[in-house]
């Protein structure tokens, strides 16, 4: 009988970690980054429109996941369009953390872009994120670098 037990609790623990390892791990979901946007007067961007600026994506939705693939952050935008960061080729990389703080690099090689999402909890227990973006250099369309904030929940 006992055999059997722990047969049985074996098995469910093994296709409990299975199930989580299929699904993956969600670590961040964060809504409506807002923040402040630098547009330098690189490429095609002339120094009459180098600018500061505010900065949002509102109703957009950032979530930070880790699965057997490794770490991706996916963006769903207002007209629930997703991106996903990984599948766009960008290499993502979780640099340091812990229970309270992280930090991962989204790097796009060929577009020469980096960002970086950090969520953490505040010391009043908000779940927040920073989101820091560089698309200065390489191929990006627009140069551009922006701090932006985000709520989780």
């Amino acid at each position: 009988m006992l055999h059997q037990w722990l047969a049985l609790a074996l098995a469910s623990a093994v296709a409990l970690i299975s199930t989580a390892q299929a699904n993956g791990e969600v670590i961040a979901t964060c809504h409506s980054p807002i923040g402040r946007a630098y547009f330098p007067s690189l490429g095609a961007t002339p120094p009459s429109m180098s600018r500061w600026e505010d900065d949002k994506a509102r109703g957009a939705t950032i979530t930070i996941t880790r699965d057997q693939a490794g770490f991706d952050v996916t963006f769903r935008d207002l007209g629930g369009h997703v991106r996903s960061s990984r599948a766009d080729g960008a290499l993502v990389t979780r640099r340091m953390g812990d229970a309270e703080a992280q930090t991962f690099e989204v790097f796009y090689e060929q577009e020469g872009v980096v960002e970086l999402y950090s969520p953490f909890r505040d010391h009043l227990g908000k779940r927040r994120l920073i989101m820091m973006q560089n698309r200065i250099g390489g191929t990006a369309a627009v140069p551009k670098a922006a701090v932006l904030l985000a709520d989780c929940g």
